[in-house]
This record gives structure tokens, sequence and C-alpha cells, in this order.
């Protein structure tokens, strides 16, 4: 409003001038006038605009920095979320990768390498590019996931030292842990089977291999047959080693699950993941079976291994 009361008075004022000649005194003056009217005008309107610059709305900014924060909490949460779903097979790549040689110091060149195919592979189809605070961030997090899961397997590689009969009895107790109700059978007259075990109206029948060499076929082809023996829901076979290809190949047509012994513990998420979560009639015989006696709810591995080794004394 001051700056039309400006313009509106300085052209009622400048209109009389007119009637002065441009050497008379009052010409000048209404001159004068007008022109610093035009001037206040000027700096009246120079000084709205800085002032709607410099105080911002503070609802909107607030609303801005509150849109911000959620957008960076999703990134984060889809950034863990990814993360744990691969966490196995991080961990395990993460085992094979880091290594030290004769002097201790340690290799990370091809962990690094690793890291760097799962964010272009995995991540940035997923979630697009990162930004380098968010790849930061990524990297940390499958360090810290990739590490805790490697311990877990080193630790799982005792096994090793076992016979191919502690195997199988670890293995029967990692099920008992889990809550499946486990049977071993005879060595003799099993069809195929070193463990029948039932949990929640599925069962499962599996082969144990302790080598050191990949398992091929045979134990796939034992395993396959000893789920229609005891009409089991699905089959497994369970190795400290791989697979070669024929094995997989021949697993992969008949349903039968191949494990690494590692994998033990997430034997229920593996049977949803192959499509064997819905119970079917499950048969364990008894002829052909003995049960194991209880064990103590045993937590780590030693406590596992000791355990097995004790049965046999």
């Amino acid at each position: 409003m001051k700056r039309i009361f400006y313009i509106v008075v300085s052209t009622l004022i400048i209109l009389p001038t007119y009637e002065f000649k441009k050497d008379s005194l009052g010409f000048w003056f209404v001159l004068a006038f007008w022109a610093a009217s035009v001037v206040v005008c000027v700096l009246t309107l120079l000084e709205g605009r800085t002032s709607t610059t410099a105080t911002p709305d503070p609802e909107a900014a607030q609303r801005i920095e509150n849109l911000r924060i959620k957008l960076e909490q999703d990134k984060i949460a889809s950034l863990t979320d990814l993360v744990q779903e691969h966490a196995s097979t991080l961990a395990r790549k993460h085992m094979i990768s880091v290594k030290k040689d004769d002097y201790g110091i340690e290799d990370r060149s091809a962990w690094t390498a690793e890291v760097d195919y799962f964010i272009n592979k995995v991540v940035t189809p997923k979630l697009g590019q990162l930004d380098p605070n968010h790849r930061q961030l990524l990297i940390g997090l499958i360090n810290e996931a990739a590490s805790a899961g490697a311990d877990k397997f080193r630790a799982a590689r005792q096994v090793e030292c076992l016979t191919p009969l502690e195997f199988e009895l670890w293995c029967s107790q990692v099920l008992k842990e889990l809550g499946w109700q486990v049977r071993t059978t005879k060595t003799t007259g099993d069809q195929g089977a070193d463990i029948v075990a039932e949990k929640d109206g599925k069962s499962l029948v599996i082969q144990c291999k302790l080598y050191s060499a990949p398992v091929g076929n045979k134990a796939v082809q034992e395993a396959y047959s000893a789920q229609r023996h005891y009409a089991a829901r699905a089959s497994a076979v369970v190795t400290n080693a791989g697979f070669t290809r024929s094995a997989q190949e021949l697993a992969a047509s008949t349903g039968v699950i191949l494990m690494h012994h590692s994998q033990l513990e997430t034997v229920d998420d593996l049977l949803v993941e192959y499509g064997f979560s819905q119970s079917k009639r499950s048969y364990l015989p008894s002829a052909a079976v003995r049960e194991d006696s209880p064990h103590p709810n045993l937590t780590d591995l030693a406590a596992r291994i000791a355990a097995a080794k004790s049965r046999l004394r």
C-alpha cells in the first residue's frame, strides 16, 4: 500500500509541472519531489523482497526436513534388509576371500572385489545408484554381517574332525535343538536315509556325508529313494564338502535339497524356500530305526561335538 501511495502522489504532483516554465523555481521543486518519491518507492520494493527471502515459512521448512529424515530412514532400512537377505552368502564369500599370508598380513583384495560385485549386481538394480555416504554405510553393514557369519562358519568347520557316525549324530543334535523329532537309522537296511525327522506335520529324510571331496550322484539318488520309501515330505543331503555338477543337476530334477552342514540350522527356512512348507502324510518306521537318547540342550558347536563323541564311548 505504501508503494501505491507514493506512485499516486508522485503522478498527481508531476502533472502540474507542465504549467511551470522549465526555468522557473516551481518546476524544479516539483520535479525534485517526484524524483525523491520514485527513489523511496524503489527502496520500499527492494526492502519487501529482501524481507520475504530472509524469513521463509518455518512450517514449510520443518515439513521439508521431516521428509528428508523419512527418506533417509527408508533408505537405511532398505540397505539393511538387503544385506540381511544375503547375509549367509556374504559370510561364505568373506570366509573364502579374506586370507592371511605367511607373515600374518591379511589380504582383503578379493573380498573388496566381492563387495563391489554385490553392490553393482544386487543393490544397484534394486535401489539405484548410491551416493558416497550411503555406499560407505552399506559397506559397513556388509562387513559387519559377513564377519559375524564367517566366524560362525569357521566354528562349524570343527565337524571335519569327526568320524562319519559322529557327523551323523551331530546333525541329529542340531535338528533336535531346532525342535525336530529325530530318529537315526541303523547302519544297514536304512534304505538311503541316515536321519528321519519330523516337525509340525513335515517329515524329512537326510543323507549325511562327511567327505573330503564333492558329493556325487549316488547320495542324491539314495536320498530321493529314501523320501519315497518313508513317504517323507522332503529329502536332503548334508555334507561338509560341496557337490559335483552332476549331483546338482540331479537334485534340481528330483527336488532333493543339497546343504552344506553350516546351513543345517536354517533347514526350516530352506524347506519353505524349496516349496516344502505344506505338511504331508509322514511315516517314521519303527523297525528300521532307533531313537537317540536325549541330549542336554547344547548351545555351542564344541559341546555338540563332544556330546556326539561321547555317544560312541
